[in-house]
């Protein structure tokens, strides 16, 4: 197995913050065409939600959603933030 990796950083006060999203939005589209994945260490967040979608697609989500669900029935940890309850 060949691990394809890489990490940038944007420093949003030079080149403002809508910018700096639109290229981590670049770098991990870039990153999933190269079979690679959208999260990392410090989870997937809501502002890649979509890449998580994207990512793993509606069969991988739903199956995220029953595990939320079953692990979290009530919707108490982390409510409405990247995989909410169906």
């Amino acid at each position: 197995m060949i691990f394809k990796t890489f990490s940038a950083t944007f420093c949003y006060a030079t080149v403002g913050l809508a910018e700096s999203n639109i290229r981590c939005v670049l770098c991990f589209s870039r990153a999933l065409s190269m079979d690679g994945t959208c999260t990392g260490e410090h989870g997937i967040g809501i502002g890649k939600l979509h890449l998580l979608m994207q990512e793993f697609g509606s069969a991988g989500m739903q199956v995220m959603q029953l595990l939320k669900k079953s692990l979290d029935p009530k919707g108490i940890m982390n409510p409405g933030k990247v995989v909410c309850n169906p």
